[in-house]
């Protein structure tokens, strides 16, 4: 087994090592980002950067999330969901079990609270873009710019901001990628409200990898959106994530909602399932 020292030493070594960052960043969103039909129920399109210092991501929440796995259902290979868990659907169906299903959450919540990580995130409240001037903008190229930025003054403030840093995002199309990595590549060339480069690359994960970070940043992006639904409900979920928020409890800072008209409705509180608090 390696040593927390081992692992330093081998994160620490390959190419660029001058320039490469401490930080890796996982990617994921909640709900569509369509304009043209919008669901009334969810009308909000919500992207999260989960942040990781490499050193705990492989010494903390790595072997983590690979317990809890272990523990429920007997191997590492399933793929935390959050609307599978939700639902207690495909393996999660185990989480029908009252006794099972308390045992679960308790666990992934107390891993939620222990983990190392920094969340940045944005929600763009798609009926208010419609109507908007930029009624025509992507609601995902939009918020991943919002992300790049505040991701950047994160990095600056650790003092990694001329440091290349990996972004992890899941496939989503052929085309669609193509288009994500254009937008990227754009805003990290220059084209972003900070005025300069921002030293970041996109890597693309396939739907089937099992990679904790996409399931933590998957986990935590769904709790944000459904706050915006019903702000006032109180759950244990929100209580978790909030102290992870980057600039939290400045809520101005600690979240990005677009167009701005809608700031009052950061987040206080998440909603989660019938049954247990929980953190997805």
């Amino acid at each position: 087994m390696f040593s927390k020292k081992s692992v330093n030493s081998i994160l620490s070594r390959g190419k660029n090592l001058e320039t490469a960052s401490e930080y890796v960043v996982y990617v994921d969103e909640s709900g569509d980002h369509s304009l043209t039909i919008i669901d009334p129920l969810y009308p909000v399109f919500v992207l999260v950067f989960c942040i990781f210092r490499k050193v705990d991501y492989a010494n903390i929440v790595s072997p983590l999330f690979k317990h809890l796995k272990l523990k429920f259902f007997g191997h590492d290979l399933t793929v935390l969901h959050t609307r599978e868990i939700r639902k207690s659907q495909n393996e999660f169906s185990i989480l029908l079990n009252e006794k099972t299903r308390f045992g679960f959450f308790s666990h992934l919540n107390q891993i939620m609270e222990e983990i190392p990580l920094t969340i940045v995130a944005s929600v763009i409240n798609k009926q208010d873009l419609k109507e908007s001037e930029s009624g025509m903008s992507n609601p995902y190229h939009l918020a991943l710019g919002f992300c790049l930025e505040k991701t950047m003054m994160f990095f600056r403030d650790e003092e990694q901001g001329n440091r290349n840093t990996f972004v992890i995002v899941e496939e989503r199309g052929k085309e669609e990628d193509r288009q994500l990595q254009s937008v990227f590549q754009s805003i990290v060339d220059g084209k972003n409200s900070l005025g300069r480069k921002i030293p970041m690359q996109m890597r693309f994960a396939n739907k089937q990898t099992n990679v904790i970070g996409l399931q933590v940043a998957d986990l935590v992006a769904h709790p944000i959106g459904r706050h915006l639904m019903n702000p006032s409900q109180s759950n244990r979920s929100y209580e978790i994530l909030k102290k992870k928020l980057w600039k939290w409890p400045n809520e101005e800072m600690a979240i990005k909602i677009y167009p701005e008209k809608r700031k009052t409705s950061v987040i206080t509180e998440v909603s989660t399932p019938t049954g247990h608090s929980q953190s997805t």
